[in-house]
């Protein structure tokens, strides 16, 4: 990975060098970086560095030149290249003999130090090129022999002399240099591994006392680029098998097969079994001010319905439930096992659940629910799904704010449609609740909301006073308010069967 004082006097960096000292071996020298010295030095030099100097002042005063060279050695300095200007200029040798393992050279005053620190620089960047380039090679022979990720990381740290551990983007290990995890140093640079604007996971690089940001280009470039082709692999096997599921889901769904029989083969090939009963659920996501319409195609609605469907899926799966899921666009169909001896409860708690997660993690989207019926035999998968949509046309359409419907509900939802449209009802409901919505116009009590809150907790008071945010006491005010300005009981049966057609009407319509 490193240029060495080798690399230097091989490609004639040192024109003309001579060698001062008798230490021979200059390829286990590694230089990182050029200087020019002179006296005071100030403890300017840094380890692995290549010192230029003229040495003035030394001619005059030969101590100066053990000086600097001890000044070199204690900072762990590469070597020195001495240039003297006049032609008897020289190190004594009885200085030379007490710093022989250090290597000194001298060469012709008429180099120039700028050109030499170019040259030096240049070879020092052109060697790391050259060396991550090798690395890049061999990770893509890596990768077609489809060798693992632990064998890429080993290569990278034996090649570049690092520790590497590969993360996938949720900080999951995929592969490691070290067997039994990470070192026992903190990470000293973090690359992100990613292809095409995609982030897969980092890349962590430890290297004792190794200066390695210099270097982040080299293994954005060279390193993390090769590994990327290993995650997008993954990525594109992932996408397949998903493509599958959901293209069967959605036939399953719509009827579009020819026998059942092979749908159930195909199911068992993807981990399906269609033997068993399942409740349908459809959830259309929109956007904030759609009115519930479609979202339209687009890379972003792209990542949101990736990150949709993973949520779909844990929430079944912290239940202990099998789940179908399909997706086009941001609507989606899921098939969910109810083999609980309260299915309805385990509906409920996976829809609760899966609202409020996709409702953390997207809170632009409105999401709006249609449930089939609940069975508990194998069931009609098309006539489920086709019970599932009517329940999510119905919620769209619906007025009151609810974001969940079910097939039950649709029922109800036909009959106050049907008699919204009568002249003779609509005169009514203004007749009944008219006093009502008068008197919430001038006050912050809301009774019409009141009213629709007790029928909806089928008239449990403490139900309903919790619904509202309220003490027992005050929804007792209220309902006796509601009495007076309607005229009706709510003691009596009838009357509350009215209150409610009407109410729903009002509230709906």
């Amino acid at each position: 990975m490193y240029c060495t004082l080798a690399d230097l006097l091989e490609n004639d960096i040192l024109p003309h060098a001579q060698l001062l000292t008798d230490l021979g071996d200059f390829s286990k020298i590694i230089v990182e970086s050029v200087s020019v010295q002179e006296f005071p030095l100030d403890n300017f030099i840094q380890e692995n560095e290549l010192v230029l100097s003229t040495a003035v002042g030394c001619e005059q005063e030969p101590t100066r030149y053990l000086q600097l060279i001890e000044e070199a050695r204690q900072s762990h300095a590469a070597a020195i290249a001495f240039a003297f200007q006049g032609k008897g200029q020289a190190i004594l040798p009885e200085i030379l003999a007490e710093v022989h393992d250090f290597p000194l050279f001298q060469i012709p005053w008429e180099c120039r130090f700028s050109a030499i620190q170019v040259a030096v620089l240049d070879t020092i960047r052109k060697k790391r090129v050259t060396v991550f380039r090798e690395v890049q090679n061999k990770l893509f022979n890596l990768f077609f022999e489809a060798q693992s990720l632990d064998q890429a990381a080993r290569l990278i740290a034996q090649e570049l002399e690092v520790e590497i551990a590969i993360l996938d983007r949720n900080g999951r290990q995929r592969g490691a240099s070290q067997p039994e995890g990470n070192p026992p140093y903190g990470p000293t640079l973090t690359v992100e591994i990613q292809f095409s604007d995609m982030m897969f996971g980092r890349l962590l690089i430890w290297q004792p006392g190794g200066e390695l940001e210099e270097n982040r280009p080299l293994f954005e470039q060279y390193v993390a680029f090769p590994l990327a082709l290993w995650f997008n692999k993954k990525n594109i096997e992932d996408l397949t098998i998903t493509r599958l599921k959901n293209d069967f889901v959605h036939d399953l769904a719509t009827g579009n097969y020819t026998s059942f029989a092979e749908m159930v083969r195909q199911g068992a090939n993807l981990h399906f079994d269609l033997t068993r009963p399942y409740t349908c659920l459809v959830l259309r996501a929109a956007l904030r001010g759609q009115n519930g319409s479609p979202v339209e195609y687009s890379d972003r609605t792209v990542r949101y319905a990736s990150e949709i469907e993973k949520i779909l899926l844990r929430e079944a799966s912290n239940q202990g439930m099998k789940v179908m899921v399909g997706n086009l666009n941001l609507e989606f169909v899921v098939f969910l096992e109810n083999l609980s001896p309260n299915p309805q409860r385990e509906v409920d708690r996976y829809l609760t659940n899966a609202d409020n997660s996709i409702g953390e993690c997207f809170p632009s989207l409105v999401l709006l629910w249609g449930c089939s019926e609940i069975v508990l035999e194998a069931p009609d998968f098309t006539r489920l799904y086709r019970n599932a949509i009517l329940a999510l046309q119905y919620c769209a359409a619906d007025k009151s704010g609810s974001r969940r419907f079910t097939y039950k509900d649709t029922r109800k939802a036909l009959i106050i449609s049907v008699l919204s449209e009568h002249p003779q009802v609509q005169k009514n409901a203004q007749q009944v609740l008219g006093k009502l919505m008068e008197y919430d116009r001038h006050s912050s009590m809301d009774l019409l909301e009141t009213l629709t809150k007790y029928i909806a907790n089928n008239y449990n008071i403490s139900q309903a006073a919790r619904d509202l945010h309220i003490c027992r006491q005050s929804l007792l005010y209220r309902l006796d308010k509601i009495q007076q300005l309607t005229g009706m009981s709510l003691d009596d049966h009838e009357d509350l069967f009215v209150l409610e057609v009407l109410s729903r009407i009002q509230v709906s319509y």
